[in-house]
């Protein structure tokens, strides 16, 4: 049997175009204008006819065309690429072999590179070629439109872009524009002039209108196409169609409801009836339409209403007719209607026949469920508020798809009521286990609560002792004050239930780990990792989520070489199995790039990390997000790139707000962006910060999270002695980092603050204990951040009677930059007469996020004042007026993203 092809072909085909179309040569001659330049945009609201321009320009542009017709599902950066590909390839087969190699891997490879790859294919085939992106109005990841900002910029000459949207890409426009490289059509341009209006009503539609009627349609209409061809529908075959013009009148939308009334009242009563009844539907297919329509009272043939005509044959006709249906596949077996004809459709349902929605809600859901569409049945059975037997499905598949990866059906007890999630405990358990893995702690705590208050309310001897020991595990995960949960009682958790298993060893194991019980919590790892499992000898993940668990434990003490063995014999476990995607896999692909990070792997670090960010957008893990940014944050910085480690601090912040906060980060989320700043240079700004910090309660609460961060200002300060205060000679509690790499940072910055005090001698016994507890697993990183005085310190310590680690203090000498450039880590772009502060360019990042004056102090924790002060010297700089110009200034010179 051929092996399914998983791509929508339909998406990479150019859009059916009618014979009879309406000549546009003004528009026509400025789209071919536009495609001798490197981007067209083609943007206005829907019905404006922008797809069918586009369709009708192209495929007589005499160059190849690479068509690709975007939808919501197209933000997952995978999945974008592999349809680009194809639209590429497709157009000239030279193009995309090794990009679709990049993609389809086990770890597919950073977007830059697969872009990278499709740019210098298109710049070796040399020949012109025609990239049109319909629908781009449904890209919202920042991902995928950071990676179509980069496919832009550096494109070659022969690649044309059109994008059709219905409200401006997010991709550097100003650039383009200020070049004269850009060609813009927007509402204005597509609407139809009186003469295109009455070519389309006569001529396209069949009327027969005199030039008074068209203007007045096409006044009223605004020349909007789809508020034309609604017009026409209704009427056709109308007697007085003066009479409709007369009343033909209002804004738009009250104009739409018009019409609707028309069409539909220009309808049979049988394709009326079909029209408001599958209005219900996002997708439409004959037997589900079908399902919808048998057996109504409506029906009743001694009411004298006809019988309804099989729903394909309806389909067919609707699509003959061109009544706002779009086929969404090869087969024509799946419809959807236009949006707004669909809106407007259930707006009159709701008007005329509301008691008929639940019921046709209810035939959905009997329907879609035994054709295995779960969450669409669900969702019918949500609205129809039909929750008890919502719950039943959740219930009933949702466990399993989650043990083999697929979350769809299980998030959707999100939509169910409270009430019924709690006379259901485990379907309760599952639900509150995926809201703390993706940080709703607090919704998770709150249901928790009135679980277990519940539970206590049945007998002893009912079977749910299991539950019960599941709750406090969930308890002592989530308070470090609450105890701890025999291991044994794990084995009360049925072995059928793969998911609540998993997660009470997760649990078990990273309460251990919050207690610093790290080897034990190592250890119980372990002995899960090895443990067979009947229940999972048909199937099930490929890696057990207890082994990105226990890599995290080697991080974190400090067994670097461990973890990253661990993480790429899992990883290449998947490869193995031939699947793309795992959720584990996401998470273990994050730890090989902190672990390359430690040992100075930077661009294998950063292309791991973005990978597991990538990897995890369909689980929100909470955690895996989290170590993930913190540990981007950390390789950007410490590449130089200043404005992208502050945008990462941004998204780690925003990601760990309010109650989603982890304890794991609790000094990160503290301190990141401060030290981002010293790292950069910043050093005003962060003495700043280390004054202010002082006097806030917070401070006098949680001392010990901010003591190494306290120290390394101050030594940049040359404040020696209250660096040995600071630190007080207590090598740090750990939460969730690496206790190595931490504890050679409390030891170098101590060595630090004694050299400088002319204490030199002191130092050698801590600058030998911390390359001893580097050098077995190679980790440089915690003495290259520390810039220059380690570098100092590791010379030194080279001088010194009989060093016992020569070999491995030079090779982190050399692996420092050369002298001068350390600490020069804000970009200096060309075109600036005087480059920006470290201060500035993170003031700029906060502009160009739409942050106010007061919202950009308190986050710097400055007065307002200061504030305008730094903007008034970047307008400066960057020789601009205002904000707007400022950022788009910055933009240009590669300040900002």
């Amino acid at each position: 049997m051929p092996k399914a092809d998983p791509l929508i072909r339909t998406k990479l085909r150019l859009p059916f175009t009618r014979p009879v179309l309406v000549p546009r040569p003004r528009l026509q001659e400025r789209l071919v204008a536009g495609l001798q330049g490197p981007l067209t945009l083609v943007i206005a609201p829907a019905g404006f006819g922008k797809t069918t321009l586009v369709a009708s320009c192209v495929v007589g542009c005499g160059m190849p065309v690479a068509w690709l017709s975007l939808d919501a599902d197209d933000n997952q950066p995978g999945r974008f690429l592999t349809y680009l590909i194809a639209a590429l390839h497709g157009a000239d087969p030279r193009l995309g072999e090794e990009a679709a190699q990049l993609v389809a891997g086990v770890q597919p490879a950073p977007s830059e590179a697969v872009l990278t790859s499709l740019v210098n294919d298109l710049d070796a085939a040399g020949g012109e070629l025609v990239l049109v992106l319909d629908d781009y109005q449904f890209i919202r990841s920042q991902e995928v439109r950071s990676a179509m900002a980069f496919f832009l910029e550096h494109c070659p000459r022969n690649l044309h872009l059109l994008i059709a949207a219905r409200s401006d890409p997010s991709l550097p426009l100003s650039r383009l524009r200020a070049r004269g490289q850009m060609v813009d059509l927007r509402a204005a341009d597509l609407r139809f002039t009186d003469s295109e209006a009455a070519q389309f009503l006569n001529d396209v539609m069949g009327l027969r209108l005199d030039a008074g009627s068209v203007a007045v349609l096409e006044e009223r209409t605004e020349g909007w196409v789809a508020g034309l061809q609604m017009a026409a529908l209704s009427m056709r075959d109308r007697e007085d169609v003066q009479g409709f013009i007369r009343g033909f009148s209002g804004t738009n939308r009250h104009i739409l409801d018009y019409l609707l009334e028309e069409i539909l009242a220009c309808q049979s009563p049988e394709i009326q009836r079909f029209l408001l009844r599958t209005s219900i539907l996002e997708r439409l297919a004959a037997p589900l339409c079908d399902a919808l329509l048998e057996g109504h009272p409506d029906d009743n043939p001694s009411s004298g209403s006809p019988s309804l005509r099989p729903s394909a044959s309806v389909l067919e006709t609707l699509d003959r007719e061109n009544l706002f249906l779009i086929a969404l596949d090869d087969e024509r077996t799946w419809f959807r209607y236009h949006h707004l004809f669909s809106d407007l459709l259930r707006a009159r349902l709701q008007q005329t026949q509301p008691d008929l929605i639940p019921l046709l809600h209810r035939r959905a859901s009997a329907w879609l469920e035994p054709n295995d569409l779960i969450p669409e049945a669900i969702q019918h059975l949500c609205a129809a508020n039909e929750m008890g037997r919502a719950a039943d499905l959740v219930e009933r598949y949702g466990p399993a798809r989650w043990a083999e990866g697929d979350l769809q059906v299980m998030q959707m007890a999100d939509d169910l009521p409270r009430e019924t999630l709690l006379e259901r405990p485990q379907l309760c358990l599952y639900h509150a286990w995926l809201l703390i893995s993706q940080g709703q702690i607090e919704r998770a705590v709150d249901l928790l609560k009135d679980l277990a208050q519940i539970l206590d309310g049945r007998e002893t001897g009912s079977g749910l002792g299991w539950m019960r020991t599941m709750i406090a595990l969930f308890f002592s995960f989530l308070s470090r004050s609450q105890s701890i949960p025999e291991d044994r009682a794990i084995d009360e958790i049925p072995a059928d239930l793969p998911v609540l298993r998993d997660a009470a060893e997760i649990l078990f194991g990273m309460a251990l780990a919050r207690r610093g019980e790290l080897e034990r919590a190592a250890q119980v790892s372990a002995q899960s990792i090895r443990r067979k499992r009947p229940s999972r000898a048909g199937g099930g993940p490929p890696i057990s989520p207890m082994v990105p668990f226990l890599a995290r434990i080697d991080l974190m003490l400090g067994r670097s070489r461990a973890a990253a063995s661990l993480c790429r014999e899992s990883l290449d476990l998947v490869r193995g199995k031939d699947l793309r995607f795992v959720d584990n896999a996401a998470m273990l692909t994050g730890i090989l790039g902190e672990v390359n990070y430690e040992w100075n792997r930077l661009e294998q670090a950063e292309q791991c990390v973005r990978e597991c960010l990538r990897g995890n957008e369909p689980w929100q893990n909470i955690l895996t997000d989290a170590w993930g940014l913190l540990a981007l944050t950390r390789i950007l910085l410490a590449k130089g790139d200043f404005a992208g480690a502050m945008q990462t601090v941004e998204q780690f912040e925003t990601r760990l707000r309010a109650q989603s906060r982890p304890f794991e980060f609790s000094e990160d989320i503290r301190t990141l962006r401060v030290r981002a700043r010293l790292a950069a240079g910043d050093l005003a700004a962060a003495s700043q910060w280390a004054e202010e910090i002082r006097r806030r309660e917070d401070f006098q609460r949680h001392e010990e999270w901010y003591r190494l961060t306290l120290a390394r200002i101050r030594l940049a300060q040359g404040r020696y002695a209250d660096v040995e205060k600071d630190l007080d000679e207590k090598p740090p509690e750990q939460g969730g980092d690496n206790r190595i790499t931490r504890h050679i940072e409390y030891q170098m910055t101590l060595s630090a603050a004694l050299a400088g005090q002319q204490r030199l001698p002191e130092t050698i016994p801590l600058i030998q204990s911390s390359l001893a507890l580097a050098e077995p697993e190679g980790n440089l990183r915690a003495f290259l951040d520390l810039g220059e005085p380690a570098r100092e310190l590791l010379a030194a310590y080279l001088r010194s009677d009989a060093p016992l680690h020569r070999d491995f203090a030079q090779n982190l000498l050399a692996a420092f930059a050369p002298a001068g450039e350390a600490g020069s880590r804000v970009p200096r772009p060309t075109g600036l007469v005087e480059p920006l502060s470290a201060r500035e360019v993170e003031v700029l990042l906060l502009m160009a996020l739409g942050r106010t004056n007061e919202e950009i102090a308190r986050k710097l924790i400055v007065a307002r004042g200061t504030v305008k002060a730094h903007a008034a010297s970047i307008f400066r700089k960057l020789d601009v007026a205002n904000r707007t110009e400022a950022v788009a200034r910055a933009r240009q010179l590669g300040i900002l993203p």
